[in-house]
């Protein structure tokens, strides 16, 4: 994958096989890419050092020497051999109340939606965290404010939340990513703080995808949604096992996996499966209703119509890659320690 944050391209220090929890998704299978030799050669330290390269160019050295030099410190690194494929969940309890709570666990241990699943796979797609199915109303999200980051429904005055109509997508975020609430958005074209959550991600199939689970989706654009004030990114994607992935996957067949080609061109690197035509093609006037969707579901509520930045256009998979990597990279700023708001981070933080 190409870091256009960084403008970098990144080595593959792990592999991640495509596999899902709950059986919801069938993925297609692509070969490992096994750890380079002069990676397996440094020594955990730099691999870790390595994750926080931006906040050691961003930060003042008192303040990387302090906080965040430490935390990189008690990260845990999993090998090529650990995959999401070993990963479960449990709940406690009842479903439509308040205490509700669908935690993520691997190998017996809770390790949280948020922080410890990878926001890349191994055949440079993305995993996906299906929030709340096509078709349903409860409003449903990783609480990033609890320890272990479970999925719970939203509360509104002391009740559990729902929309005012069904989702007309399956609704969810993109682990290892954060919208800053203390910075101004670069990409957005207007002055405008992020909304402290993970990245969203509305996936466009027919079928509706069950809550928690987690599987491979491909970036098809995104839309910027303006909530309040704050930056509210809506990633376009959808599952790699759909038949529209695998036709393009065919055509436009490339070299590792699809996404990256023989040009030295950065832009290249991040190719995407399927485009915004594309996925119109196929989808007729869904991405469009979506926005609908997006502009007047809070007036089912009494609230004013929501607003878009970038004169309301959905961009394109290249734009959706910068996004999702400037999200990242702020979600690495955030486990490091620029934590202002003291959210939950694991003090053993696994990096799957």
């Amino acid at each position: 994958l190409y870091d256009p944050i960084d403008e970098t391209v990144l080595p593959r220090p792990f592999s991640f096989p495509s596999s899902c929890h709950r059986g919801i998704f069938s993925f297609h299978t692509s070969s490992t890419h096994p750890t380079p030799s002069h990676l397996q050669e440094k020594s955990d330290k730099m691999m870790r050092l390595r994750l926080f390269s931006k906040c050691a160019r961003s930060v003042s050295t008192k303040r990387f020497k302090n906080e965040i030099l430490p935390a990189a410190a008690r990260l845990k690194h999993v090998d090529s051999s650990s995959s999401v494929s070993s990963m479960g969940s449990y709940s406690e309890g009842e479903y439509g109340s308040t205490e509700f709570r669908l935690y993520a666990t691997k190998e017996g241990q809770t390790v949280g939606w948020w922080h410890s699943i990878p926001f890349v796979t191994a055949s440079n797609g993305l995993n996906f965290v299906c929030e709340i199915p096509k078709g349903t109303t409860a409003k449903m999200e990783v609480n990033t404010k609890e320890a272990g980051n479970p999925i719970a429904q939203d509360v509104k005055k002391g009740a559990p939340r729902h929309y005012g109509i069904k989702a007309a997508f399956n609704y969810g975020c993109i682990p290892q990513t954060y919208e800053n609430p203390e910075e101004v958005d670069p990409n957005v074209d207007i002055r405008a703080l992020g909304d402290g959550d993970p990245l969203d991600a509305v996936e466009l199939s027919d079928e509706p995808i069950e809550m928690g689970t987690l599987g491979e989706v491909i970036p098809v654009g995104v839309l910027c949604l303006i909530d309040e004030g704050e930056v509210d990114w809506k990633l376009f994607v959808l599952r790699a096992d759909h038949p529209l992935v695998e036709k393009k996957r065919r055509e436009k067949e490339v070299s590792r996996g699809g996404h990256r080609t023989s040009s030295t061109s950065p832009s290249t690197f991040n190719a995407p499966y399927l485009t915004l035509d594309d996925v119109e093609e196929h989808f007729p006037g869904k991405m469009s209703a979506i926005r609908e969707w997006f502009r007047t579901y809070k007036t089912f509520e009494g609230k004013d119509e929501n607003k878009f930045g970038l004169n309301e256009e959905i961009k394109d998979g290249e734009f959706a890659w910068k996004v999702i990597f400037q999200c990242h990279h702020e979600w690495r700023d955030l486990v490091g320690g620029n934590n202002p708001r003291n959210l939950p981070i694991p003090d053993d933080l696994l990096l799957l």
